[in-house]
């Protein structure tokens, strides 16, 4: 089936107790190093995430009107059936529309910048920067957004994985000859201030351990009054959300390979598991427990 298709059929509803309000859910699957979400939000519940970066590319494919982002400074609209391009390290939020009659349904796939450069250096071998820049965060390409929805498909069920990992190579390369262009402004760390890079270097390789605002100040080597106004300016949030950010973002891993909200709550660095529910709630606007394995039996509209 492709995305025309798919976006043609009408959606099957969750079905819920009469005496609960529906809830959000999601499916997720860990392929190699590459985390694969499908998000679906029930009808009439306003979704808004707060402000958040990821470590990785986050590609987005939207398979009813999810609402939009707001990226780079802006906001902008999420139409039915288009890619979204998140870079590394971009602070951006999602809000959906309020008192909708159907669910919002799209899927996400975390790729990790490495990842992303080696594809691009096996075409390109003597690239000019780093890590490849799309402009535009909103793609209206129905040719790419289809092979994306065919990418998505076949790396959610078990297969072969040489024929699945050359279908995402072969996506990746088609966005980016397509639609890179040369970066006015990327934020990446060899544009930040170098205390600024040391700490996130820093928070990257202590994510699940207590990191104190002095302690990070002293390896940065500034005071911990400039380096908290510093790391918020560049950064775009403060030092202990972009640390929360990192472990919820390798909770997440361990939920998709069927770890425990307990087990994931104390191997992530959370004081308990409360408090990683909190947080987990906060930032995915579903509770750790919704959010399963993409191979656990589920309610949810397919494919």
């Amino acid at each position: 089936m492709d995305l025309n298709t798919r976006l043609s059929q009408p959606l099957r509803f969750v079905r819920h107790r009469a005496d609960r309000p529906p809830e959000h859910q999601v499916e997720a699957k860990v392929f190699q190093s590459i985390l694969i979400e499908r998000y679906w939000f029930a009808p009439q519940i306003d979704v808004a995430l707060p402000r958040h970066s990821h470590a990785e590319y986050q590609f987005g494919l939207a398979l009813t009107d999810p609402g939009e982002y707001f990226y780079r400074g802006s906001y902008h609209r999420v139409p039915v059936g288009s890619l979204s391009v998140i870079h590394p390290g971009e602070v951006h939020s999602g809000c959906g529309f309020p008192q909708r009659i159907s669910p919002t349904v799209f899927y996400s796939i975390y790729v990790p910048g490495e990842y992303v450069s080696d594809v691009m250096d096996m075409m390109q071998p003597k690239r000019r920067i780093a890590l490849p820049f799309v402009p535009i965060p909103i793609l209206t390409d129905a040719q790419l957004a289809n092979r994306f929805y065919r990418l998505f498909q076949l790396l959610r069920e078990p297969g072969p994985m040489l024929a699945q990992e050359a279908a995402l190579q072969a996506c990746l390369r088609s966005l980016f000859v397509r639609h890179e262009r040369e970066p006015v402004v990327q934020r990446n760390l060899s544009a930040m201030p170098q205390a600024v890079r040391i700490a996130r270097e820093y928070l990257d390789a202590h994510a699940l351990q207590e990191v104190s605002l002095q302690t990070l100040a002293g390896v940065a080597g500034v005071s911990a009054f400039h380096l908290a106004r510093a790391f918020t300016e560049t950064v775009g949030i403060p030092p202990h959300r972009y640390q929360v950010q990192r472990r919820l973002d390798q909770a997440k891993r361990l939920l998709a390979e069927g770890g425990s909200p307990a087990d994931v709550a104390a191997l992530t660095g959370f004081a308990h598991q409360s408090h990683f529910g909190m947080y987990f709630r906060r930032l995915l606007n579903i509770s750790p427990g919704l959010y399963k394995t993409v191979n656990s039996k589920s309610l949810i509209d397919r494919p």
